[in-house]
């Protein structure tokens, strides 16, 4: 069946898009900051800028920042587990390896909706899944970088990948129930703030995140994250959860990688490849599919 064509739909279309093509751009950012900054450092700062840019836009609009918290804890911890492991897989996995795998959230997606609402995965959601998967196997060109060195940071991305899954499903059940979207963030935000200070306590890394000695470049590039890689990311999302079906926003992530293969194409840090474009050809298709039906 398809979709009803609205403005609305077609927005939210738009803002995924948008939100796959950001967070490509922050997927090469935070590879290049790791190799100076401290993962949980960038994880803290990022989140505190968020905070600090948030907080007095609610305080203006009076609005009740402690309503539906439960709802907000929840997505601050599983959030915390994306961005914690994402960012320490991604210190010793290969690039190639690190898109691919971190984009295998897509096959998780409707094991997750079928946990949480009972609704069974049907043959449409295995057919874009399973062929998504395919494509970023190719456009990543992960058959040709793999090490067993590697293999931790590797199981540190699969297990980021689930918690992605578990929070796109979460912020879409949010968005169906009109949870206010400003202060859902917030309080996730707080929540992946809290429980990082308290992993960096746990593992002796607090004196190496409260003595930062960061360029004024990276400082740019972390608070770049923080506005269009976090804030407005999040609350895109939220919006075309009311929209869009679970699976569909997955498939719609999966732009990232392509993205990102063109970026570094188009810049010569990678060479272009015929492998390479029919992965990506077949990642377009699969997303075409998955936005264009209902399952």
């Amino acid at each position: 069946m398809h979709l009803v064509p609205s403005k609305q739909t077609n927005r939210a279309i738009a803002l995924m898009l948008y939100n796959a093509t950001i967070l490509a751009i922050a997927l090469i950012v935070t590879k290049d900051l790791v190799s100076r900054v401290l993962p949980q450092t960038i994880v803290i700062y990022r989140f505190l800028i968020a905070i600090t840019l948030f907080v007095p836009f609610l305080v203006y609009a009076r609005k009740n920042c402690l309503m539906h918290w439960r709802q907000g804890v929840k997505l601050g911890i599983v959030l915390w587990g994306v961005f914690v492991l994402g960012i320490e897989g991604l210190v010793g996995a290969s690039a190639a390896n690190a898109g691919f795998v971190m984009g295998m959230f897509v096959l998780f997606v409707p094991f997750v909706n079928w946990f949480v609402s009972g609704a069974a995965p049907r043959k449409q959601h295995w057919l874009t899944a399973v062929g998504s998967i395919v494509g970023l196997y190719l456009l990543t060109d992960s058959h040709a970088v793999y090490s067993v060195a590697t293999v931790q940071y590797d199981v540190m991305l699969i297990a980021a990948a689930v918690c992605v899954a578990i929070h796109i499903v979460m912020m879409r059940n949010a968005s169906q129930l009109n949870l206010d979207q400003y202060v859902l963030n917030l309080q996730q935000y707080v929540v992946i703030v809290i429980l990082s200070f308290a992993y960096v306590q746990l593992t002796d890394q607090f004196a190496c995140v409260s003595d930062v000695t960061m360029s004024i470049y990276d400082w740019f590039l972390i608070a770049g994250l923080a506005v269009f890689a976090t804030i407005v990311v999040h609350i895109s999302q939220l919006y075309a959860g009311k929209f869009l079906q679970a699976h569909a926003i997955s498939l719609l992530f999966l732009v990232t990688p392509l993205m990102r293969a063109l970026i570094v194409w188009v810049s010569g840090l990678e060479v272009f490849s015929l492998t390479k474009a029919s992965g990506g050809v077949i990642t377009l298709l699969m997303q075409y599919i998955g936005t264009k039906y209902t399952f």
